[in-house]
């Protein structure tokens, strides 16, 4: 029988460190002139959107598409035609519009509709090109990802039922993806059955299996090892319904404010796992392990900060983040786990 009650895996001793010494003045020395420059670069830079850039790298490797060799003979067109856009490319974001190429045009795609945008997406479309082909289905696809209800779980990265609705609103149109944040085929022939009358006016009988199709030629390793347990997913999926509500420092409420440490102590005892309440006495429950092994569920310890965030199973993080309005603080998805290196894992579920 399992043992849920988690803190008789904790230690009696808790950790004690000295608070670092920070100087009174960190820019002693500087001119007047400088310290004004570097704090309106400070102030007004958004270290969010930075911190995604620089992840980039560490997931791009993570991501590969099964494709024919025609189809992925169009690679650098895919990158030429995303690089004319204003929207940022990944490894990730070409290796899905390979994948979306395979399944709309098939091994041998045809060279002046690669897409076959003309079949299924716009059949009064004229004078295509391989280029117009790509930049339609690309539009669409970050369309999709745009109006998706819960953005921040959309990832071009990770292989999910949230990335396979957004995937599938592209034949089906935004409005699909507004209205279902997960796909499955049910909920694809639903909204066909609801909306059939205006894609027999256009005359096209849409791919309802597009989430599917490309899930499963659109290969994603997760960064942090793996997504784990089905109870450690679980655990995952009602922490980020979550997302969006306020921080507040010693709170205990999931929906009207929390901590860090009083959100995860609060997630896990919905599942019947009793927590203590700050991050020093959580550091010390569950079993150790390193980032490479981590998963869905487990936890992730920064000790200098006192920060404690749920692993997601994609690289990423939910957690109680700070007072600022969301999506800078309270509840919320964390692209990069490492983005403040961290201290120590811990598996909570065995």
């Amino acid at each position: 029988m399992k043992h849920k009650i988690i803190a008789l895996l904790c230690s009696v001793a808790i950790l004690f460190s000295s608070a670092p010494v920070y100087a009174a003045d960190p820019f002693k020395g500087w001119n007047e002139e400088n310290k004004e420059n570097v704090w309106a670069i400070m102030e007004t830079t958004d270290w969010s959107k930075m911190q995604d850039f620089l992840t980039l790298d560490t997931i791009n490797n993570t991501v590969s598409a099964d494709v024919s060799s025609t189809v992925r003979g169009y690679e650098a067109e895919v990158r030429r035609v995303i690089n004319s856009t204003d929207i940022a490319i990944s490894d990730g974001l070409v290796e899905l519009m390979l994948a979306l190429m395979q399944v709309m045009g098939g091994n041998n795609p045809p060279t002046d509709d690669p897409y076959k945008v003309k079949e299924w997406i716009d059949p009064s479309a004229s004078n295509m090109t391989a280029e117009k082909s790509i930049r339609k289905v690309l539009y669409k696809l970050d369309s999709a990802r745009r109006v998706h209800p819960e953005p921040d779980k959309v990832s071009y990265f990770v292989n999910s039922d949230e990335l396979r609705s957004v995937v599938q609103g592209v034949i089906l149109g935004t409005r699909y993806t507004q209205e279902n944040a997960k796909y499955s085929l049910d909920s694809a022939n639903a909204y066909y059955q609801t909306h059939k009358a205006e894609f027999d006016q256009k005359g096209i009988t849409p791919i309802l299996t597009l989430g599917n199709d490309v899930a499963a030629i659109y290969k994603t390793t997760n960064t942090s090892g793996g997504i784990g347990s089905a109870e450690g997913k679980a655990v995952v999926e009602y922490a980020m319904q979550f997302i969006g509500n306020p921080y507040v420092y010693g709170g205990n409420s999931l929906t009207n404010g929390i901590d860090c440490s009083g959100f995860t102590q609060q997630v896990y005892a919905h599942f019947g796992y009793s927590l203590p309440r700050t991050t020093f006495e959580q550091i010390n429950c569950g079993v150790g392990i390193t980032f490479e092994e981590s998963q869905a569920g487990d936890l992730i310890f920064n000790h200098n900060v006192g920060h404690v965030m749920i692993l997601t199973g994609d690289g990423g993080a939910v957690h109680a983040s700070n007072s600022a309005p969301y999506p800078k603080g309270g509840i919320k998805y964390t692209q990069n786990a490492l983005y403040s290196g961290y201290d120590a894992i811990r598996r909570i579920i065995q």
